[in-house]
């Protein structure tokens, strides 16, 4: 949803946080590993190859319109802890 145009805008493309984070509901979701969370895990370690405008893009919203931040960190933490909880559920 872009807070400028006050619709869903499609990007065509995930950063590596936001691929976590679907990853990490349908982890929470889903009792035994589907092909679907595979898929999933293989996305996100693909999105943290890249240095493409997706690792830059700003994840954060600080003046909705104006201010928006990049967390650079947000491109380790939320796949290490997406990828940390797909081991702890289903083993390695």
């Amino acid at each position: 949803m872009s807070d400028k145009v006050k619709k869903y805008v499609p990007l065509n493309a995930s950063t590596p946080s936001q691929t976590a984070w679907a990853l990490d509901a349908l982890i929470a979701a889903n009792d035994k590993l589907t092909p679907e969370i595979e898929k999933g895990a293989e996305a996100l370690l693909r999105t943290l190859e890249r240095r493409n405008w997706t690792y830059y893009y700003p994840t954060g919203a600080m003046l909705p319109g104006s201010v928006y931040t990049h967390y650079p960190s947000y491109n380790y933490i939320w796949p290490l802890l997406t990828l940390s909880a797909m081991v702890k559920k289903y083993g390695s």
